[in-house]
């Protein structure tokens, strides 16, 4: 899976999908872009710039590696995911999707995942009994599941990076 992070005239993005109605798994649902590791892929990374240029048009050679984050098994699906974090410096003014794919391309303000009010939480009912299932509020999108737990640990990473940026400038102030 791809976190891209890109730069738009009113702020920074990230980069996330509507799948669309007739994929296998997890349709109509936002997510990153991504999907499994080919026999072509030499890495994660390669799988999932790979994936992001045949959903949406992304060249890989516009994606800069910045690192991975925690690996996470989606018992829903059965899969092992790896996140892996990328800086889009010039992204395409518009998108390439593949409708069998992707329904919508996303570009969630950062400032969104960062705002404590975007993120809820609700009980749904399932077999196994009550569970609560937390999410982030854009627009008419609800982001849950695995993708709203990538995004909430990068939203922990930045806030820690924030932390240390603030306590280095005030260390240079003294």
């Amino acid at each position: 899976m791809l976190l891209a992070v890109m730069p738009r005239t009113d702020g920074l993005r990230i980069l996330l999908t509507l799948r669309s109605a007739e994929t296998r798994h997890h349709p109509e649902q936002i997510s990153l872009p991504g999907g499994g590791v080919e026999p072509t892929d030499t890495t994660p990374w390669a799988a999932a710039v790979r994936e992001a240029q045949e959903e949406i048009g992304l060249d890989p050679a516009a994606v800069k590696a910045l690192g991975p984050l925690t690996p996470l098994y989606v018992t829903a699906s059965n899969y092992l995911v790896q996140p892996c974090v990328g800086w889009v410096a010039q992204p395409p003014t518009s998108w390439q999707r593949s409708p069998a794919e992707v329904a919508e391309v996303i570009e969630l303000p950062l400032a969104v995942l960062l705002d404590p009010a975007a993120s809820a939480e609700e009980t749904w009912p399932l077999p196994q009994g009550d569970t609560r299932v937390p999410y982030y509020r854009y627009a008419a999108h609800r982001v849950w599941g695995a993708t709203a737990m990538i995004l909430s640990e990068f939203a922990v990473l930045l806030a820690a990076l924030d932390r240390t940026h603030k306590e280095q400038a005030e260390h240079e102030r003294c």
